[in-house]
């Protein structure tokens, strides 16, 4: 390992509250592991300073003329060496030990569950326990099964309410049937969409994958398969799929993971989606998927907005606030409702996606693929707060029925 001039991979950095101390839990933003480290105030600005461009003596240097205090060299060593040991240096140690996992997953037969165990219990009968807790109570609010479902992918007991919302009008749905799930990807991909091949593995069982269709899409569009390692520690697929174990047998519907990559690229140049060869060339090849598979439902695990000082912004949860987030979720899930894909880009782009809509692309992608004259319903809206981060997560579920 390099000690010379440390660089520090992006992380996920939430800050805490514990007592009368402050201090940062550092998440790999990748899902390669599940461990995390937590720092102090003066830490975390030791490791601000560690982008690749300055050495320990520079750091010192540095933190010295901030705040008129020498922190000693051995000091600043051990956090690197800890920041290397969790692999949160971008150097020659982390990338070996990434293209091992890469491959690893590369050659396994099957997408294991990731977040079995933390998200939600990995013990069979809990899980189905806790599943089917979410539903009591809970009827469809259609009277036929949808064709296009929106359903959240927060945290699953945060999510509950909107969660069985979503997934029970698909209690009617004729089987079998074929899920194109449609999820946020919250790591950076290279391609606009990314397909695997691999069956879902939780434990409820194995959701078997429309390998053939996958495979005639890949075979189609080699930059599909370009970031299928973005599905190993993604749970907007994931958390879908246990929701459809728990509905129908696993002999009763088939599954095609989509992974959607963001649309800053597209906001930040002005100009749609819908202006990329590659997606139009995807949206024209799913159209030939939605007509050739059996009984497709579109499914996009999908957030909304995502305001408060866990995401930067300098606010505090009140009411008024909180009022005014509901009323701009509004306009924009009309945009949603009406299947009107263009109208939901624009009014995201046009404040540069200030609330931070996560949801946004598996959401277009579905509008854009919508049978004619399809019509759509919002059933349930809701917002989470998470007061010990005085902050917000917005989400809903919204059916489409032919």
């Amino acid at each position: 390992m390099s000690e010379e001039k440390p660089c520090v991979r992006p992380l996920d950095v939430v800050p805490v509250q514990t007592g009368k101390q402050m201090a940062f839990v550092l998440r790999d933003p990748e899902g390669l592991t599940d461990e995390v480290m937590v720092i102090s105030p003066l830490a975390f600005y030791l490791m601000a300073l560690m982008d690749g461009s300055r050495g320990v003596l520079d750091i010192q240097v540095d933190f010295a003329r901030r705040f008129g205090t020498i922190i000693p060299s051995d000091k600043i060593k051990e956090l690197v060496s800890q920041l290397d040991k969790h692999h949160l240096l971008e150097n020659e140690s982390y990338r070996s030990w990434r293209n091992g996992i890469i491959e690893e997953f590369r050659k396994a037969p099957l997408r294991e569950a990731r977040f079995a165990g933390s998200a939600y219990p990995a013990e069979t009968d809990a899980l189905k326990k806790m599943l089917a807790s979410f539903f009591e109570g809970v009827e469809s609010a259609l009277d036929t099964a949808p064709c296009a479902v929106v359903a959240p992918h927060i945290d699953l007991q945060r999510g509950r309410n909107c969660f069985a919302a979503a997934y029970s009008t698909l209690k009617n749905l004729k089987t079998p049937a074929t899920f194109i799930l449609l999820g946020t990807c919250h790591t950076p991909m290279q391609q606009p969409f990314c397909v695997t091949k691999k069956d879902f593995k939780t434990p409820l069982g194995v959701a078997k994958n429309d390998a053939e269709t996958a495979e005639k899409l890949l075979d189609k569009m080699k930059w599909l398969g370009e970031d299928e390692f973005s599905h190993r520690g993604e749970h907007s697929i994931e958390f879908q799929v246990l929701f459809l174990q728990h509905l129908f047998d696993s002999a009763d519907f088939r599954i095609l993971p989509v992974l959607c990559g963001g649309f800053h690229r597209y906001i930040e140049k002005g100009e749609s989606p819908a202006e990329d060869e590659r997606v139009r060339e995807f949206l024209q090849a799913m159209q030939d998927v939605l007509s050739s598979v059996e009984n497709p439902v579109l499914i996009a695990g999908a957030d909304l907005s995502h305001i408060g000082r866990r995401f930067g912004d300098g606010v505090t949860m009140q009411p008024s606030l909180l009022d005014w987030l509901r009323e701009q979720d509004e306009k924009t899930l009309s945009f949603v409702e009406k299947g009107d894909a263009n109208g939901l880009f624009e009014e995201v782009a046009r404040e540069r996606d200030a609330r931070r809509i996560c949801g946004l692309p598996p959401i277009w992608t579905l509008l854009e693929l919508l049978p004619a004259g399809a019509s759509g319903r919002i059933i349930k809206y809701e917002q989470s707060v998470e007061r010990e981060t005085d902050s917000v997560v917005t989400f809903a579920a919204i059916a489409w029925r032919h």
